[in-house]
């Protein structure tokens, strides 16, 4: 029933503004957290692949200019004072590590 109503409503670009922003925040929360302990790990692990990979990126970049300057991704250190974005891609890069071997 709530399916039908949210199609309904999406067909007629009837839905309010608070229930735009609650669809987003909850995808977003399952989409990075998932439903268990770990489950938000794979955002993350593809981000930091992404980073590895694509050096040329503007968000290697900042990434580089701000917590990993004089080393590479796969070796940078948390930092003092890193952001939650930062601290996330560390825990990723766990997963990379360990999927390489490392």
């Amino acid at each position: 029933m709530l399916e039908q109503e949210l199609r309904r409503r999406l067909r007629g670009g009837k839905l309010s503004l608070g229930i735009i922003e609650e669809l987003n925040r909850v995808m977003a929360k399952f989409l990075w957290t998932g439903s268990g302990k770990d489950s938000g790990i794979h955002w993350k692990k593809w981000q930091g692949w992404r980073i590895v990979t694509r050096q040329a990126s503007l968000l290697y970049k900042i990434l580089k200019g701000r917590y990993f300057h004089n080393s590479n991704f796969l070796n940078a250190k948390v930092g003092s004072n890193p952001s939650f974005g930062w601290r996330s891609l560390i825990e990723g890069r766990k997963v990379l590590k360990k999927e390489d071997g490392g």
